[in-house]
C-alpha cells in the first residue's frame, strides 16, 4: 500500500478516511470494478458531494507500473 498526500506530494504512513454513505457506496463500486476487471492500468476517483475532496484509487504490482508516473513508480519500487 502506497498513501499519497497529493497536496504536498509527499508520502504518508497512516491516514483516517471519513464518508459519508453516498461516498462509501462510490468507493466500495469502484473497488468492485477494478478488481473485477484485474486492471493495473487504470484508476478511479471517488469525490466528496461538491467535489472538493478527492480519493483516488488504483491497483498495482510491480510488473504492471507503466500507467503511473515516475514519482509513484519511485515510492513503488523503494517502498
Amino acid at each position: 500500500m502506497i498513501i499519497i498526500d497529493n497536496d504536498t506530494n509527499k508520502k504518508t504512513d497512516n491516514i483516517c478516511i471519513l464518508l459519508k454513505y453516498s461516498e462509501a457506496v462510490e468507493l466500495r463500486d469502484a473497488l468492485n470494478q477494478l478488481i473485477e476487471a484485474s486492471d493495473f492500468n487504470t484508476h478511479h476517483h471517488v469525490n466528496s458531494e461538491d467535489f472538493s475532496r478527492e480519493i483516488t484509487i488504483a491497483m498495482y504490482n510491480e510488473t504492471h507500473l507503466d500507467s503511473f508516473n515516475e514519482r509513484i513508480r519511485k515510492l513503488i519500487i523503494e517502498d
